[in-house]
């Protein structure tokens, strides 16, 4: 049989193993308008390589789609094919089309590229092959071209010698080694014929009337050839972009720990505006924490923190939009442009009906993403927190405000500082709570613009860990809704509550606290937005004096913290010289 004979001459082929083929996406947007101009060989920075358990993944589901059979109705089950998630679950890849698409949000797709054939371009560098080409080699050399009576792809062709020296064009010295030849089907990189000499001597070369293409291949006209990857040791390494390098273990290390920590990041406004990305900022934060992760856990952790954008704001079609940019007066359209995207959303806040119209949006998007999260990790059992800037920690504040109780969490009761209340008092208590939420029914009822009865807020889907606030100007709003200590209504308070209770009948919470087990408020010193939250709590004397500050992920501290507590060491130390002085004197 044909095996044995190719079993005598020394070789017999075999199929490459998983690990000797090499995934990549494509670095540029997909387009269908431009699938016919990609080269044949291909240009190392114009891919983005695959980690190794991504690539395993998706050569391992590309072997099932081509192992797939016809279903009873006939349908082909590659077509049924679950996408395969990499790049850290962040990404998903559908084999049948060889498209990477976003796996949380919109982001244009990306071309995928499956690299069996490799070619050095450079001394070191390796670059995968298009498809179309690395199929044809691969049938040259099933067909083993370099065995005596096969040195040709064609029948009737003669076997095509290989230069041994480095010519400036391919034929051009004596040739010292002959091989079988391959004429390739092109469509960019036009007039390739492929070489074998050996099972491990192979090269890509042009024909003799096409030497212009020389300049593509090398000086030397012609390409050695590898079949299968191997993977690059440390001095080929260099030849690879540091980022890229980066990008690809931090990827290799998320694809490898599952997820024990969700942050669901809420933008606030602007996002209409074209240069405003929730997506873009939540990759950078992400990228950021990932760094984190590395350097405090070099050794690894059983879970990790993962970060998705939450969009609510180009979700929601307010009619209002489109009739304010009908009543901007030329001039200025940019400036006018900016300015609606930000105050406009302010003051939309500020209505009761639109702002019942962007908490429902807000909610709907929170359960789409947990949703979609949860559908791409079916055993996730870890926390869920939610990140908020703005104007988007306003609504997420009071979303939670407005969620049932966790079962068999602690009531008001359980709070009180004095001994247990005789009966008659908590029956005056919860008289009080009626009167209060029918005061609230009828306000809500005749709204402050006429806006109409106040909508209830829609469940979150899932229990929230933490909420983080950033750069907020919820404390403004609350205040501005009646929250105050000195006047008993501050946070905590059973009448904090009734104020934040969105609707009659609303579940919420009773103390005007979010439902979450935890609760941040981050800002800048110098951020207009950002105020504090703990004089509504406490009042004026009773917060503290200043705020904790939060160390910077490298170490360092900005100028005007270092400045502020050189003086508070130097007022300190002062304090400390005076106390002495006055002792010693004293007893002198």
């Amino acid at each position: 049989s044909q095996l044995v004979v190719d079993q005598m001459l020394g070789h017999q082929f075999r199929e490459l193993e998983p690990a000797q083929v090499r995934w990549y996406s494509h670095r540029a947007d997909y387009s269908p308008s431009s699938l016919a101009s990609n080269p044949e060989v291909v240009h190392r920075g114009s891919v983005l390589r695959y980690n190794d358990l991504d690539s395993l993944a998706l050569e391992r589901a590309y072997r099932f789609v081509c192992d797939a059979y016809l279903d009873e109705q006939g349908v082909w089950a590659g077509d049924q094919l679950t996408p395969v998630l990499v790049r850290g679950g962040l990404s998903e890849v559908h084999l049948p089309t060889r498209l990477q698409s976003s796996s949380y949000f919109p982001a244009p797709r990306h071309r995928v590229l499956r690299g069996t054939w490799f070619a050095e371009k450079a001394p070191g560098d390796w670059v995968p092959l298009k498809e179309s080409l690395a199929e044809q080699l691969e049938e040259g050399y099933r067909q083993q071209l370099w065995l005596p009576g096969r040195m040709s792809g064609k029948p009737g062709s003669s076997p095509v010698p290989v230069s041994g020296g480095h010519p400036t064009r391919a034929g051009a010295a004596e040739e010292t080694l002959k091989g079988g030849k391959l004429e390739l089907n092109t469509r960019v990189d036009r007039g390739l014929h492929a070489l074998y000499a050996a099972p491990g001597e192979m090269y890509l070369c042009p024909s003799g009337t096409m030497a212009w293409i020389t300049k593509r291949l090398g000086s030397e006209g012609r390409m050695r050839l590898r079949r299968g990857y191997v993977p690059p040791t440390q001095a080929r390494g260099i030849l690879e972009k540091e980022a890229d390098l980066k990008a690809e273990a931090a990827d290799a290390a998320a694809s490898s720990t599952p997820v024990s920590h969700l942050i669901l990041a809420v933008h606030g406004i602007g996002q209409t505006l074209s240069s405003a990305s929730i997506s873009t900022d939540t990759s950078t934060f992400r990228s950021i924490v990932r760094e984190a992760e590395a350097d405090l856990y070099p050794v690894g952790v059983a879970g990790r923190v993962e970060v998705l954008p939450v969009q609510w704001r180009r979700i929601l079609d307010l009619r209002v939009d489109e009739v304010a940019r009908g009543l901007i007066p030329p001039g200025l359209a940019a400036l006018r442009q900016v300015l609606h995207a930000t105050v406009v959303e302010v003051l939309l806040f500020l209505t009761p009906g639109y702002r019942d119209q962007m908490v429902a949006a807000l909610v709907r998007a929170l359960n789409a993403q947990i949703t979609r999260f949860r559908d791409r990790n079916p055993g996730f059992k870890g926390k869920v927190s939610i990140m908020a800037h703005s104007l988007g920690s306003v609504l997420s504040y009071d979303v939670l405000c407005n969620q049932a109780a966790a079962a068999g969490a602690p009531g008001p009761e359980s709070y009180l500082l004095t001994p247990p209340s005789p009966t008659t008092e908590i029956e005056e208590l919860r008289k009080e709570v009626a009167r209060l939420h029918a005061l609230l029914s009828k306000q809500h009822q005749q709204g402050s613009d006429g806006a109409g009865t106040a909508v209830a807020v829609p469940a979150l889907l899932f229990d929230v860990d933490c909420l983080i606030l950033l750069g907020s100007p919820l404390p403004v709003f609350l205040a501005m809704r009646g929250i105050n200590p000195e006047e008993g209504r501050g946070l905590g308070s059973l009448a904090a509550g009734d104020i934040q209770c969105s609707a009659p009948g609303q579940p919420h919470t009773w103390d005007g606290l979010p439902r979450a087990r935890r609760l941040f408020n981050l800002y800048h010193p110098y951020d207009p937005v950002g105020h504090r939250l703990e004089p509504l709590a406490f009042g004026l004397e009773g917060a503290p004096g200043r705020a904790l500050y939060v160390p910077l992920f490298r170490g360092s501290k900005r100028l005007h913290i270092g400045i502020q507590e050189f003086g508070e060491d130097m007022s300190s130390a002062a304090s400390r010289l005076g106390a002495s002085l006055l002792s010693s004197l004293s007893f002198g």
